[in-house]
């Protein structure tokens, strides 16, 4: 068995973090706090670090850790 395929059979709270959008939470937190939308922040990514997502992926991701536009990242 890999690695993977035993994570899915840990519980929700002790699975680990599996997203590659995870390394640059500090910078997609930055330009959500200077009001960027996720389509540019996901244009950005792909620029900078040849990572190619989609804008609703950045905003699935935001949506999940509480990163909100012209906030950044929001305290719990």
């Amino acid at each position: 068995m890999d690695s993977l395929s035993l994570t899915f059979k840990l519980p929700k709270h002790v699975r680990p973090n599996l997203s590659q959008l995870e390394a640059f939470r500090s910078e997609i937190a930055l330009a959500r706090h200077r009001k960027w939308s996720c389509r540019a922040i996901a244009e950005l990514l792909h620029e900078c670090h040849g990572l190619h997502v989609s804008g609703r992926t950045v905003a699935y991701f935001c949506e999940r850790r509480g990163l909100v536009k012209g906030i950044g990242e929001r305290l719990a």
